[in-house]
């Protein structure tokens, strides 16, 4: 019986960081997409100033919601014996590792539907602009907003740690 009650765990902390991922592939991509048909070098600051907002205020809220279901995860993990730093730490790695992973993943997609889009469209997608200066700081943008999410995520949990293993455990149900 706990054997099908872990699985059935498993599946479902699968499920909502795959979700994660996809949500977080996705704002990057259309972030990426945005960035690179309108942003036309750091002197047009009117464009970039509202998609780094955007950015970094939407990356955090995806990443958020991972850890907003995580009190039976730190009660189980408080009842073995886990010291709350190295709660708080965990739950950090897995923000920042499913924060690269859709962001990395987001940027490729979103590189490659404005590669699509230049092309429909005719129009050269750098406009005399260096690529690799429009990828680092949208790399940087978007890791930015992973970096927000983990420490907000991580913020988060460690409060949740400071309660008792059964108060951690009722809470979740």
């Amino acid at each position: 019986m706990s054997v099908w009650f872990a699985f059935k765990d498993f599946k479902t902390k699968i499920f909502q960081v795959k979700m994660v991922i996809t949500v977080t592939a996705l704002l990057t991509a259309n972030f990426t997409l945005i960035f690179f048909m309108l942003y036309k070098g750091l002197n047009n600051l009117q464009t970039f100033i509202p998609l780094l907002t955007l950015i970094v205020l939407a990356l955090p809220v995806t990443l958020y919601h991972l850890t907003g279901k995580a009190s039976s995860y730190i009660g189980i993990l408080k009842a073995l014996g886990a010291k709350k730093s190295t709660i708080v730490s965990i739950f950090f790695l897995e923000l920042i590792l499913v924060g690269v992973v859709g962001v990395l993943s987001g940027i490729f997609i979103g590189i490659t539907f404005s590669l699509i889009f230049s092309f429909l469209i005719n129009k050269s997608l750098m406009d005399g602009l260096v690529l690799a200066e429009n990828l680092i700081v949208l790399f940087v943008s978007c890791m930015l907003g992973v970096l927000v999410g983990a420490l907000t995520g991580a913020f988060s949990t460690w409060k949740k740690s400071s309660k008792t293993v059964v108060e951690s455990l009722v809470q979740s149900k």
